[in-house]
């Protein structure tokens, strides 16, 4: 594990540390106690900024990026593909699960699983094609129980996959390693497997490998898809606290974590969060491995997709942040995964910021009153003169 001291960072966060010392006091010294509707707002955003901003300097404080440890060859451990869908096109999933195949892996050591909650013909036929095309793979369609039905663990695509795990602890557990992969997710790098196994070979308490999830966007990704924050730096300092997290496809987990957790959560909107989370307050490690492992063939590209997908990750978030069951987590983790609530609470400070102006300039009401001597600021004779005219500033 190499690990990586980002000195920007920590430089960055000395010069805001010393300017939330001075700034915030400075804030409530000045509130705009005329105008309490918004005053206190503005001081609340304040105040959540800078909690949020020192946090996110306190994690990103180190860096660290895994070894490459890939599998050698003729050592390749089984694996098990989970393909989970739901009313996807079949050429779509036909093409993701080629990419599976035609991996730098032996293929008679992956037993492809295309798990079909929409009991779908043509995806039945899509298994059987795959069958003929590669005869030396294992290729199996499954149907889970259809949501409402009391056999099911679990509803949506966590009841799906759970499905699948049950069938593999029945008929295949032997299986160490199994991976989940979205329908409309193509394998990028083709040592994927070879990469993502060989962390978890090389070490007995990693419970899961995540990679780089991208996407096929757009000229300039104006939807914000391919996230290069999170998953170019975000994750990398998660990696150094093992607080790193799935994130659905382009993942590989140990099967015997799966088993310890119970499964693939159901309470949650999404699975992968909450998993993640699970095996890590249970003393597993997390690794991220920064390599292209998943490419979505789609992505929300118009608003109403895009406000849905996000609107999801939102909600799944705040329900880790305020009930979730974070016990045996450390305190870098913890701080962590309230970096991932803090963002989403942070779009009240935006709103606040955003709407200030507004009543500053349309009705002259101010969330801050101030004179010049209390901003202790150097200004231009111009700029006293004006003041002092005035006798106080607004802000």
């Amino acid at each position: 594990m190499k690990t990586v001291n980002n000195w920007k960072v920590r430089a960055a966060g000395g010069l805001l540390l010393v300017a939330t010392l001075w700034y915030l006091p400075w804030v409530f010294r000045n509130l705009n106690w005329q105008a309490p509707w918004l005053a206190v707002p503005f001081a609340l955003a304040s105040v959540m900024t800078s909690v949020m901003t020192l946090v996110t300097v306190i994690n990103h404080w180190q860096y660290s990026v895994p070894e490459k440890l890939p599998v050698r060859e003729g050592e390749e451990p089984e694996v098990a593909v989970i393909i989970p869908t739901y009313g996807e096109p079949p050429a779509m999933i036909y093409q993701t699960a080629q990419s599976v195949l035609e991996q730098h892996y032996p293929i008679e050591t992956i037993r492809l699983v295309i798990s079909d909650d929409a009991h779908s013909l043509h995806i039945r036929q899509v298994a059987a094609q795959l069958q003929r095309e590669f005869p030396n793979a294992h290729v199996g369609y499954h149907r889970p129980p259809r949501q409402g039905d009391s056999r099911r663990h679990g509803q949506a695509k966590a009841g799906n996959l759970n499905s699948v795990l049950e069938a593999i602890d029945i008929y295949a557990s032997a299986i160490p390693f199994i991976e989940t992969r979205d329908a409309d997710d193509v394998v990028e790098n083709p040592d994927f497997l070879r990469q993502a196994v060989g962390q978890l070979v090389a070490d007995p308490r990693v419970a899961f490998v995540q990679t780089v999830k991208e996407a096929q966007v757009g000229e300039g990704d104006p939807f914000g898809n391919l996230e290069p924050l999170f998953y170019r730096k975000a994750m990398l300092a998660k990696n150094a606290a093992n607080a790193v997290f799935p994130c659905g496809s382009g993942l590989v987990w140990r099967h015997e974590a799966l088993d310890e957790i119970g499964g693939f959560p159901t309470w949650s909107l999404v699975e992968d969060l909450q998993a993640g989370v699970e095996a890590l307050r249970r003393g597993w490690r997390g690794v991220y491995l920064p390599i292209v492992g998943a490419v979505g063939q789609t992505a929300p590209e118009d608003v109403p997709n895009a406000i849905k997908q996000r609107g999801t990750w939102a909600l799944d978030t705040m329900r880790l942040t305020f009930w979730g069951d974070k016990s045996g987590l450390s305190l870098r983790q913890h701080l962590h995964f309230s970096e991932l609530g803090l963002f989403y609470l942070l779009s009240f400070a935006v709103l606040v910021f955003a709407i200030t102006p507004v009543f500053a300039l349309a009705f002259k009401v101010y969330p801050l009153i101030t004179t010049h001597r209390n901003c202790r600021v150097m200004i231009t004779p111009s700029m006293a003169r004006t003041v002092g005219a005035r006798g106080s500033a607004g802000w």
